[in-house]
């Protein structure tokens, strides 16, 4: 029961991070950001390496507006998720 209230709020806290990161996100830091670090690719095989490239290479090429939209839809299912899926009974 108390592992379950931990899970809950670890992701509603998730949840509250990905919209607060969705409103923040401006043009300027969505062509700096770093989708996927190079560090990530370091210990990866050859295919993930290829997956890891191109995933970061389709975030980088989607607008700003649209990146905002996805990561604040993705707090939203978060916080659902958290609220309505993850049982404390």
């Amino acid at each position: 029961m108390f592992w379950l209230i931990i899970a809950k709020l670890f992701v509603l806290f998730i949840g509250i991070v990905m919209i607060y990161k969705g409103i923040k996100l401006t043009k300027d830091e969505h062509k700096k950001e770093e989708y996927i670090g190079s560090i990530a690719t370091y210990n990866a095989s050859l295919i993930q390496t290829i997956v890891l490239f191109i995933i970061s290479l389709l975030l980088k090429l989607i607008p700003w507006w649209l990146m905002q939209i996805i990561l604040v839809l993705i707090g939203v299912c978060f916080i659902l998720l958290g609220i309505f899926v993850i049982p404390l009974k």
